[in-house]
């Protein structure tokens, strides 16, 4: 493969990955009764704590999804400004069980999945092989069953930072092993608007930037169906297309496919 191709699939690998890991994660819809109350934007800034409890309040915490046993979410994947598009898809059981795979035709097709205990991932550059440390974490935080829910059970430290735009309080959080994220949520809301940080992969870390809209409920819960990526020269847009609950999801399906590198085995 000539060095500008490899260097080129690199970077759809890398925002493929990432997009996916993003994968936009349902959100139970708070009741009005128990909805937080808007933030005064020229009020001052409140603590990270603060602001993490509201967004956890107006998803519903858990109790959503402690009525289902597994979630599948198809989308549409399409590579801004190069005629790029493809299909993925992400299965979460609540056992604890991930498995993402995303295709653009003729030119790749990429997989990641896990028990909730162990990650692996397949893709055309790095082939297939077991994820640890920063890589595992960042899957760790996708995979989990309560989705972004779950973000102050995988960080170490959080702090509150100005806001990226208007109309928005931002958090940064830090991991033991992965680069510090930036969260940003909308004052009247609270649910998650822009996320910034930097995309792990053997190559190293990539920036990258994603904003969250076009909200819409699916059986009380709250999804937002349009993410937008950007992460080096590459620009993801992902659609969700359909959305459903407690469909099938044999254990067989995220075990590490039975063809590996001498990497994912260990050698």
């Amino acid at each position: 493969m000539k060095p500008s191709r490899r260097l080129h699939l690199h970077a759809i690998v890398v925002v493929t990955a990432l997009v996916l890991g993003l994968t936009p994660s349902p959100t139970q819809a708070a009741s009005k009764g128990n909805a937080p109350a808007p933030v005064d934007a020229s009020a001052k800034p409140r603590t990270a704590e603060a602001i993490l409890a509201d967004f956890v309040q107006a998803l519903g915490g858990e109790a959503a999804w402690n009525k289902h046993k597994s979630l599948k979410v198809d989308m549409t994947l399409e590579v801004k400004g190069l005629a790029l598009a493809g299909k993925a898809q992400a299965l979460w059981t609540a056992e604890g069980h991930y498995l993402e795979t995303g295709e653009i035709p003729k030119l790749l097709t990429m997989k990641r999945g896990g028990s909730g205990q162990r990650f692996w991932s397949q893709d055309p550059i790095d082939g297939l092989r077991w994820l640890d440390e920063a890589e595992a974490e960042q899957t760790a935080l996708a995979a989990a069953w309560g989705g972004y829910t779950a973000l102050t059970r995988f960080s170490r430290t959080s702090e509150t930072i100005p806001p990226e735009e208007p109309n928005q309080e931002c958090v940064k959080l830090t991991y033991e092993h992965s680069p510090p994220t930036t969260y940003c949520f909308d004052t009247q809301t609270h649910r998650l608007l822009l996320e910034i940080g930097k995309k792990v992969s053997p190559q190293g870390e990539t920036p990258y930037t994603t904003r969250f809209s076009d909200y819409r409920a699916s059986g009380g819960v709250w999804f937002p169906y349009v993410q937008e990526t950007a992460a080096g020269p590459a620009t993801f847009i992902v659609t969700v297309n359909e959305i459903a609950w407690d469909v099938p999801a044999p254990k067989a399906l995220f075990k590490l496919p039975a063809r590996g590198t001498s990497r994912a085995n260990g050698k």
